[in-house]
């Protein structure tokens, strides 16, 4: 007998956040990248709900210090503040950007 796959079939029950994982004899439903599960929410295999995580608040962004961390959903950016712009060579609003 053969796998059937319920992420691309569509019999699975993951919600919306989530990424549907499929493996042998079932499925997962995992979070994306840069989300985690909801407080409260079980996390697996299938009733997982996710929420965006906010890295700015919550510390997990590597912005330079010369910069602002602005939360974006799945990521986050490094914004130059007021009267500052980004180093000859880098982009603003990255999560590699250095201002001077």
């Amino acid at each position: 007998s053969s796998d059937v796959n319920e992420c691309t079939s569509g019999h699975n029950s993951c919600h919306s956040s989530t990424h549907c994982l499929n493996n042998v004899g079932g499925y997962q439903c995992r979070c994306r990248p840069g989300w985690s599960p909801i407080p409260g929410s079980p996390n697996g295999p299938n009733d997982t709900v996710c929420e965006d995580v906010d890295e700015c608040s919550s510390g997990q962004h590597r912005c330079h210090n010369s910069t602002i961390c602005v939360n974006t959903v799945g990521s986050y950016m490094c914004r130059c503040g007021p009267g500052w712009k980004p180093k000859p060579g880098l982009q603003n609003n990255k999560n590699t950007t250095v201002c001077e």
